[in-house]
């Protein structure tokens, strides 16, 4: 299984330490054109095992002008057997057991199921049916290609007939959350780091950290896909050629993006002029010593064709560097790398910087794939 890189946990972390509720509405609401996100149909068969992970979650929510879109941070996927254990789903501490289907490719979630969050607040979840004004098993669909777990309301063609309620037990029209109509959870295996122009000041952030995915196609042995890549989203990867004798990955011609019928490309730029000037960016790879691979890149930016206007003022990327977590110049070898019990413990506080003498706060604790928070005081 490919090894956890998690420094992404800490950017991502939900707070949890002042739980409210809300009056979860009555009233059914139009359905939009079409769904917030999309999934590919699955086209192998997938046990539950391939589930075990980490995903960075997206929801579409009902808010005060209709569904929203919010990043509901990460959680965690566990199996054992054929149950597979969700925990910080949607909210950090709430954590619930379903079965997973392998015909069908889901994961049912029984009603009745209860768990406590860390301030001591009881919850429960649910599915909500408008049409025979019912409590159902939530049951969250399994993309085998992409490792996505995802939700979609059910609709009639007008409204919106099902949503997800995280809701007190007892009082069921109470919600930790307003009603969930979609939920995309995208496993993440590895992170990505950059800093990226302040074009009005003229200045460059501190490093940011995205989670990514980053995987191999059969179908081409000498490249490997990015999931995420620069925080660009899950649902459109990019693809890196390797070149073994100089240890590089390239990206030639990689759409980012395209607005207004304008077509915006991953562009390299002269460092020393500061221009744009190649759809060919390369990453110069150096092996890690537990057998990951960091490819690092110079500048780089999303603009369109001509290589001349940016796609928003601020993408332009400085020092843009990813891990890679198998060897990616050997299509023989899914992954390398050290036990657990002999990897170094690093730590981390929630704004995604790596501290080395953690006092008084919430860390967290990275010791290979295992990760958890803590407390130091």
């Amino acid at each position: 299984m490919k090894k956890l890189i998690t420094l992404a946990l800490a950017a991502f972390a939900v707070s949890a330490s002042a739980l409210e509720t809300v009056n979860i509405s009555s009233e059914r609401i139009l359905a939009p054109a079409q769904p917030a996100f999309a999934a590919a149909a699955p086209s192998y068969a997938a046990t539950a095992t391939d589930l075990d992970g980490t995903y960075m979650v997206e929801i579409a929510k009902l808010g005060t002008s209709g569904i929203v879109e919010e990043n509901a941070g990460m959680m965690t996927v566990s199996v054992l057997d054929n149950q597979v254990i969700i925990n910080d789903f949607i909210y950090e501490g709430v954590s619930f057991t379903g079965t997973y289907d392998a015909f069908n490719e889901t994961v049912t979630f029984p009603i009745g199921q209860e768990c406590v969050t860390p301030d001591g607040s009881r919850v429960t979840m649910y599915e909500y049916d408008w049409v025979t004004k019912s409590q159902k098993p939530v049951v969250l669909h399994y993309d085998a290609p992409s490792k996505t777990l995802y939700y979609e309301y059910r609709s009639d063609g007008q409204y919106i007939d099902s949503a997800i309620r995280l809701a007190v037990p007892e009082d069921p029209l109470k919600s930790i959350y307003a009603q969930i109509y979609l939920v995309y959870a995208y496993y993440t295996n590895s992170i990505m780091a950059y800093r990226q122009l302040n074009a009005s000041a003229g200045e460059y952030s501190d490093p940011k950290y995205v989670p990514i995915n980053v995987y191999r196609d059969s179908s081409e042995p000498t490249a490997f896909y990015v999931d995420n890549f620069l925080g660009r989203g899950f649902l459109n990867p990019v693809m890196f050629v390797t070149d073994a004798e100089y240890s590089v990955a390239y990206v030639t011609n990689q759409v980012m993006a395209t607005e207004n019928g304008v077509m915006y490309y991953l562009w390299d730029f002269d460092t020393t002029w500061g221009q744009a000037s190649s759809t060919t960016v390369g990453f110069q790879g150096q092996r890690q010593d537990n057998g990951d691979w960091q490819f690092s890149g110079g500048l780089v930016g999303i603009l369109n064709e001509e290589g001349k206007e940016p796609l928003t003022a601020n993408d332009i990327y400085a020092a843009p560097n990813l891990i890679v977590p198998f060897d990616p110049f050997n299509a023989s070898v899914s992954s390398v790398g050290v036990s657990d019990e002999n990897a170094p413990v690093e730590f981390f506080n929630l704004q995604g910087v790596r501290v080395a003498n953690p006092e008084n706060g919430l860390y967290i604790r990275r010791q290979g794939k295992n990760v958890q928070k803590i407390y130091v005081k």
